[in-house]
């Protein structure tokens, strides 16, 4: 079984940002579900209703950092297959893949 290639392990770590991206969204999710208070006329007492407000800014700075690191891998990924180029294979900068020095 051959390794996989540069371009391989940055679309394998893309899609696992796309998976830890919409986890996130799933948990704020969750957070803004919360429908006790308008049922029973109560809130949240304030320290905690402050620890889910934290939580939330902190949901949202993780999903901008991940948003940062695809953009980065995106921008790495066009160096392999710069905009223009037919292919890959046929780009002089492309990673030697294997021994026989072939693209």
């Amino acid at each position: 079984m051959s390794l996989p290639t540069q371009q391989q392990i940055f679309l394998n770590a893309l899609e696992q940002l796309d998976i830890a991206r919409n986890a996130l969204s799933e948990a704020r999710d969750e957070l803004n579900s919360d429908w006790a208070g308008v049922e029973t006329g109560l809130g949240l007492p304030r320290p905690v209703g402050e620890h889910r407000t934290r939580v939330r800014a902190a949901i949202t700075a993780a999903k901008a950092e991940i948003d940062t690191a695809k953009n980065e891998l995106c921008q790495a990924l066009e160096y392999y297959h710069p905009p223009g180029s037919e292919r890959v294979l046929d780009d002089p900068r492309a990673e030697i893949a294997d021994e026989q020095r072939t693209r």
